[in-house]
């Protein structure tokens, strides 16, 4: 999609460009405070008359003639700082309620349905692409039932602490853990990696309903891990080794102990394969110059 180049400046004179894919884009993020000066910060934003341009490779149009004028200072977009892409992310997660109650109104029309989505602006279409004919299809993709996808949590975003970043609050009696993950592994990058504890809870005395468990959230995806099984688990080592798992490991007389990786071969335990007990049994070792064995991969330390 081409983006069009404006120019702009800020009530100190300061002439920067900024790039929109509408007229409409530039006015819905003036008017939410997303558009500032990248040397003052200032939020008091002007365009400036100038021939339009787009950014369609070399199929650049020439800025109109100005008159001559006093000097200006001028700066080139950057990239945004890291305290700029949380705010950016915070008004993404401030929206979130509304796009739930866009797909909420069933009278919306394909074409209504997708001027609604640009209308929440770049920050939230580039957190949750269109796929397909669905321009929602990304938002969608978050939430375990993709034709009910309502927030099984409440979301406080509170105001910024004067740095630019702010406090997240997800709260609720039956939360989708799964969901909220997503959400955050979306929308605030520049949190990551990032992971949070939750409580399980039962209004019966009935065995396995109780405990917790942990997620950890990377830009490249989820783990996950419950008390239940952490408990089994130590149990476990109680009764035979191997309970985490087994390592495959050679010695070489100038680099010493090799772990295995099944992608790289021999190498630094921190890459070494873990393969469960069947695993290992029906895995056939490598040709190596001294025999391979299996270690059992120690209890976590504490």
């Amino acid at each position: 999609m081409a983006l069009k180049v404006f120019d702009l400046s800020c009530e100190h004179d300061h002439v920067f460009e900024g790039w929109f894919s509408s007229q409409d884009s530039y006015q819905d993020q003036l008017a939410r405070g997303l558009v500032r000066c990248p040397v003052c910060h200032s939020g008091q934003i002007t365009r400036r008359v100038s021939a339009p341009h787009l950014n369609v490779g070399h199929l650049r149009a020439e800025p109109a003639p100005r008159a001559e004028s006093a000097p200006q200072a001028r700066a080139a977009v950057a990239a945004p700082s890291g305290d700029q892409m949380a705010r950016l992310q915070a008004e993404v997660l401030r929206q979130i309620e509304d796009a739930t109650g866009i797909l909420d109104d069933s009278g919306f029309e394909q074409d209504e349905l997708a001027a609604a989505y640009a209308a929440l602006g770049e920050s939230f279409t580039s957190c949750f692409p269109s796929i397909e004919a669905d321009p929602f299809g990304g938002f969608r993709a978050i939430f375990s039932d993709l034709d009910y996808p309502r927030l099984s949590f409440s979301l406080q975003v509170d105001p910024s602490d004067g740095s630019g970043r702010c406090k997240v609050w997800f709260y609720g009696d039956q939360v989708d853990v799964e969901t909220a993950a997503l959400l955050i592994q979306a929308t605030a990058k520049s949190a990551l990696p990032f992971g949070f504890e939750y409580a399980l809870d039962c209004d019966r005395l009935r065995p396995g309903e109780f405990g917790g468990g942990y997620v950890v959230i990377r830009e490249d995806g989820l783990e996950f891990a419950g008390s239940s099984r952490l408990l089994d688990r130590a149990i476990a080592r109680g009764h035979h080794e191997g309970v985490d798992g087994y390592v495959l490991v050679t010695r070489d007389a100038e680099a010493g102990l090799l772990f295995w990786n099944s992608h790289s071969g021999f190498g630094s335990l921190a890459g070494a394969a873990v393969f469960s007990e069947a695993e290992a049994a029906n895995f056939d070792p490598p040709i190596a110059d001294d025999q391979p064995e299996w270690l059992a991969v120690p209890a976590p330390l504490n």
